[in-house]
């Protein structure tokens, strides 16, 4: 029997993104006979319920303690979910390729690298900024180490060639939907009222209404604005809503994944708050494709993607797009195409191939 370690911040039912998505690819695998393995910072309680089927390896952030739980888990192939702040609370967890590199050279297994994030940009005037070159020679040191890798998008295999250290350009794999289709969208039509989602955690979605405050302006000033639909977790705070839009708010909050889905799939198009370049690493996008919507994406410029890309300066440009029956017809060939792409059997197949590359590797 074949066995994968997954190394991940947390676990279900703890809300994490990398926990969430090694959970699916657990759930979609195509083999059903390789042993799981999950080394986790903070497991959670109730871990062995909300994820049954694996065995959890609890580890401390040093590199001692995630040595340990390698060694309990005996897997010849690591799989690393990378985001440097979930390892560390500024961005630097050089314990992190210290135990690898220790794991590799005691063991001569295998490591994959799923790069959800690569290190954080930021002003002068914030740390980040000053801790940045750290966080790039410990990218690179993860890089370096990985027998194969994959991210998200293509801006992240960009600057991972840049700045990683990759032998070779990680494979591009979009993140997939957390959201089970169980209806999809009949689409977008400029001349009904809209139907828009607004999806994700509380404070995804206060950040898209901000992103798309002059949009939906624009759309109510011009009858367009049916309902918006706000789906999610509840947060300590509702959204901020003007007052004039009160009457026009539909929120399904906290509910099941049929859910959400019936909620997603009732709506024609999504407001989405990840900008254009890094939109494919988003599930809330993921989720817009899967069920037939119409992703609105902040972007500077024009482009042909899975998405409307949208100025949010110029909501005019928007709703002339919006207009365009051709226009709005190829987006939705786009977006299929994306969900195609995007779908768990497409994401499983893709890491199958990548863990294959890895142990075809000759030892190091």
């Amino acid at each position: 029997m074949s066995r994968i370690t997954h190394i991940v911040p947390a676990t279900p039912p703890t809300f994490n993104g990398l926990g969430d998505y090694a959970r699916m690819l657990h759930l979609q695998r195509a083999d059903p006979s390789c042993e799981w393995q999950v080394a986790a910072l903070q497991p959670g309680s109730g871990a062995e319920a909300a994820w049954p089927g694996v065995r959890f390896h609890p580890f401390l952030p040093d590199a001692g303690s995630l040595g340990r739980a390698l060694q309990e888990a005996g897997s010849a192939v690591v799989a690393l979910h990378y985001v440097p702040h979930a390892y560390h609370p500024k961005g630097v967890p050089d314990w992190l390729p210290e135990a690898l590199e220790e794991w590799k050279g005691r063991t001569g297994g295998r490591l994959v690298v799923f790069f959800h994030e690569l290190f954080a940009f930021a002003p002068p005037w914030r740390t980040a900024f000053w801790l940045a070159p750290a966080s790039i020679r410990i990218l690179r040191r993860v890089g370096g180490l990985s027998d194969a890798s994959l991210t998200s998008n293509d801006l992240y295999a960009k600057q991972l060639r840049v700045y990683g250290g990759l032998a070779d350009a990680p494979r591009v794999v979009p993140v997939g939907s957390n959201i089970a289709v169980c209806g999809r969208s009949e689409g977008y039509r400029s001349a009904e009222p809209a139907r828009i989602a607004v999806f994700g955690s509380a404070e995804t979605r206060r950040l898209a209404l901000k992103t798309h405050a002059k949009l939906i302006r624009r759309f109510d000033e011009e009858g367009l604005l049916g309902r918006l639909v706000l789906i999610g977790s509840s947060g300590r705070n509702e959204e901020p809503i003007p007052a004039r839009l009160c009457d026009k708010v539909e929120r399904v909050a906290d509910a099941s994944n049929r859910e959400a889905s019936c909620a997603l799939a009732s709506c024609g198009l999504a407001l989405i708050a990840t900008e254009q370049r890094r939109v494919a690493k988003s599930g809330v996008f993921a989720a817009a494709c899967a069920h037939g919507l119409l992703p609105i994406v902040p972007s500077p410029g024009s482009d042909q993607g899975p998405y409307l890309a949208v100025d949010p300066g110029r909501p005019a440009a928007a709703l002339a797009a919006l207009r365009d029956g051709d226009e709005v017809e190829a987006i939705h060939a786009r977006v299929r195409e994306h969900a195609r792409r995007s779908a768990w059997p497409a994401i499983v197949e893709a890491w199958s191939q990548t863990i294959d590359s890895a142990r075809d590797q000759s030892s190091p």
